[in-house]
């Protein structure tokens, strides 16, 4: 049994949010999606019991970090709030990064709807219409890497660490470059060829990007002031572990880019793809084979890079656990979960 009632009620969502935003300014339609998301999302995470454990806290999180970046932009419950980083005052690249981000929440947001059951449902309904539960993971992680762009489009460019009294670059800088990185090489993939994606291993690229961003979200890279990974490191004596992050995401930096330049300029054909880029790409004259080969290697490393990431913020925690114990817990979730 398909669940063509509720793809009927996202597909008209969807069309109504593309014809608002042709025909209305920037703003109007970008505060129409997110407003959208929020509902859709607040009905989804209603599901959810808070014995659900991980899914239900997972999406907390992402629920909060969505609001809290909405009321900022002024694109959520903007009648009531002073927004930090005004969406009317952004760049064009921007707003257009962040309309093509909540465009693409549509799918993440219609693939969790029917993958949640509704608990007003009966039970042979549930059973029937709804996707096994175990794939709300993938969709927890696809929505976490939309939001966390959605959250980079925003943020102001660090200035450097003026506490280190060091040039060593900041760490939110260089999470803000490697996520590019994947962006970049996701992208390529997609307009490159089929026949290329299919040498790779299953999952290629979204196991050590969803890793890599959740680590990043966990160990609270993403914020600034107390909370930052990086005030974490300037407040303790742990210098070291503080280098093999910095050393991990410029290796991750470093893979993503070697990737990016194995791959094609634009969808060609499997027996063309050699010939459509030789003018332009130095490894023009390698075959799908050795283009997969070569890519399936900057994978291993993207996962080695986030095996070492986990281990350094692991042990960041043990020093905080040493010392005063202080928000320690989110952290060695990432440890263990990465």
């Amino acid at each position: 049994m398909t669940n063509e009632p509720q793809k009927s009620r996202f597909d008209a969502q969807v069309s109504s949010a593309f014809t608002n935003y042709d025909e209305v300014d920037d703003i109007k339609g970008a505060r129409d999606f997110a407003k959208r998301h929020m509902d859709n999302f607040t009905e989804i995470l209603g599901r959810f019991d808070k014995t659900d454990g991980l899914a239900y806290t997972h999406l907390q999180t992402e629920y909060d970090c969505l609001k809290i970046w909405g009321i900022d932009t002024g694109l959520y419950q903007y009648e009531r709030n002073k927004p930090k980083r005004d969406f009317r005052n952004l760049s064009s690249v921007a707003k257009s990064s962040i309309i093509g981000s909540l465009e693409d929440m549509e799918v993440q947001m219609y693939l969790m709807d029917i993958t949640v059951p509704n608990k007003k449902q009966s039970s042979a309904k549930r059973l029937h219409k709804f996707l096994p539960r175990p794939f709300l993971g993938l969709w927890v992680d696809g929505l976490r890497c939309i939001i966390v762009t959605l959250e980079l489009s925003v943020d102001l460019e660090d200035e450097s660490n003026a506490k280190r009294g060091d040039t060593s670059p900041n760490l939110k800088t260089l999470f803000r470059r490697c996520a590019a990185g994947y962006t970049t090489v996701f992208k390529r993939i997609n307009e490159g060829s089929s026949s290329l994606e299919d040498k790779l291993p299953t999952g290629h690229m979204k196991g050590p990007r969803n890793s890599f961003i959740r680590w990043g979200r966990e160990t609270g890279v993403l914020l600034d002031g107390k909370s930052s990974l990086e005030t974490k490191f300037v407040d303790s004596d742990k210098s070291e572990s503080r280098s093999q992050i910095v050393n991990s995401l410029l290796s991750i930096e470093s893979a993503l880019g070697a990737m990016s330049g194995l791959l094609p300029e634009k969808r060609v054909s499997g027996k063309d793809l050699p010939a459509a880029d030789a003018d332009e790409n130095s490894n023009s004259n390698l075959s799908l084979t050795e283009r997969a080969k070569g890519l399936t290697e900057q994978i291993m490393v993207l996962q080695r890079c986030n095996e070492s990431l986990a281990k350094a913020a692991k042990a960041l925690v043990d020093y905080s656990i040493g010392s005063n114990g202080s928000n320690a817990g989110a952290v060695d979730n990432t440890a263990t979960d990465t």
